[in-house]
């Protein structure tokens, strides 16, 4: 019955989700054995009909997908979980449709903008909400800008319990208002006026869901939003957030020191979420260090080249984010990163302008090392000792005199990272 009622989803791995359609199986096949016993299994499937009615779209969502990952339907049984009741199967094959990817229609989100009676019932067919609950989604936005367009974060402060019964949604539909936001003196007090929504509503899982989809829909481009969602999961991590009432652009490199202030359900939750989808998600991180290159690399692109700053920034975001949720996906994108930034022979200290960005590129080699403090096993503690061991080498790199001071700097964080390694694993 465990498999049934039990409330563990936050905190469940993959395997053991896996399990539990398994054990119901099991018991129905048990329970048919005897005629009482199929009264029983039959109330057991109708329970199980009846709950699956009752779950939540997002919840139900990530099911589907670790069924498609797990593959528990007829074709995969045999080598992941044996047989599964035909019953069962039809139960999750219903519920699959419930959530089957709709193709939503374009419309501009502009706070200045007239929106007729057909974009308002775009954007109502587009986040599955009623015409009237669009129009006051709409109306709460556009009162959050003055006659200049100009955002108002006060406005946005007074709009919160309004934004708030919508609830559901109203994460996704402001993202999206985010990201169609034009000016970027708007932008960056939106993006921080989100952290006081979700910090009111207290549901950071829900706004989380949509920020990992978003970042993960085209694994193969790489967009400005990237960085602001990656961003945003990690504050929605801390159950303490200190930077709320300030307006910030990148995450405070000093969470990677911080022992506490994690919400835990939360931190799990994601773990599970990236390590079930891990390929999408390593697939994006492989895109962005592509990127990387190519912009350094100047010759390896036709393409035009996003701003290495940019890219570094929204790097250091997903290493951020990776160091704190860990997980077998964070570990091993963590140690290539650290492969590949701690090795001054490495490509991306070669490349045409690499001479001109070594100073950024060892400072996101301190927030790898910082990262690795925090995921570190007692037997990787000889990988820092050898990026250690290649000062010189790291030194002969570039003369300048700031980035020669630099370069000691990284190395001595090396040390305090072999001892959080350490203090966790003897701990």
């Amino acid at each position: 019955m465990k498999s049934i009622y039990d409330k563990d989803y936050t905190g469940i791995k993959p395997q053991g989700l896996s399990k539990r359609p398994k054990l119901i199986t099991d018991l129905r096949m048990h329970m048919h054995k005897s005629p009482i016993g199929q009264n029983v299994a039959n109330e057991v499937l109708n329970r199980i009909q009846s709950r699956m009615d009752q779950v939540p779209g997002e919840i139900l969502n990530d099911f589907v997908v670790r069924d498609e990952e797990l593959k528990f339907w007829p074709e995969g049984a045999g080598s992941a979980l044996g047989r599964v009741d035909k019953n069962l199967i039809k139960i999750f094959d219903v519920s699959k449709i419930r959530v089957g990817a709709r193709e939503k229609k374009h419309i501009q989100l502009s706070p200045d903008k007239n929106f007729s009676d057909q974009d308002i019932e775009v954007f109502a067919a587009n986040f599955e909400i009623a015409v009237r609950d669009a129009q006051e989604m709409m109306a709460l936005y556009q009162n959050c800008f003055d006659g200049r367009g100009n955002f108002l974060r006060s406005a946005f402060e007074k709009n919160v319990p309004g934004f708030a019964h919508h609830e559901k949604k109203v994460f996704e539909i402001l993202w999206e208002f985010l990201k169609e936001t034009p000016r970027r003196g708007n932008r960056l007090p939106f993006l921080n006026s989100l952290q006081l929504l979700v910090g009111e509503l207290k549901q950071p899982i829900r706004a989380i869901k949509v920020l990992l989809a978003d970042f993960t829909r085209n694994p193969e481009g790489v967009y400005y939003s990237d960085r602001h969602a990656m961003m945003l999961i990690n504050q929605f991590l801390r159950d303490y957030n200190k930077e709320v009432t300030m307006d910030i652009e990148m995450t405070p490199e000093e969470v990677l020191l911080v022992k506490g202030g994690l919400d835990e359900n939360v931190v799990n939750y994601v773990a599970w979420k990236v390590d079930g989808q891990q390929n999408p998600f390593l697939q994006k991180i492989n895109t962005i260090r592509k990127k990387i290159a190519e912009t350094i690399g100047r010759h390896l692109s036709e393409e035009p080249l996003l701003p290495l700053r940019f890219l570094l920034a929204l790097e250091r975001e997903v290493h951020i984010f990776l160091a704190l949720v860990g997980g077998k996906t964070a570990y091993e994108v963590m140690r290539n990163a650290l492969n590949d930034y701690g090795n001054p022979a490495s490509q991306i200290y070669h490349l045409k302008e690499s001479p001109g960005q070594m100073i950024p590129l060892l400072s996101h080699l301190a927030a790898v090392i910082r990262g690795w403090g925090r995921l570190g096993r007692q037997s990787d503690v000889s990988l820092l000792d050898e990026i250690k061991n290649r000062q010189d080498q790291f030194m002969e790199l570039h003369q300048d005199m700031r980035y020669q001071t630099l370069a000691k700097h990284v190395m001595g964080l090396i040390d305090a990272s072999k001892a959080a390694i350490r203090s966790r694993n003897n701990s």
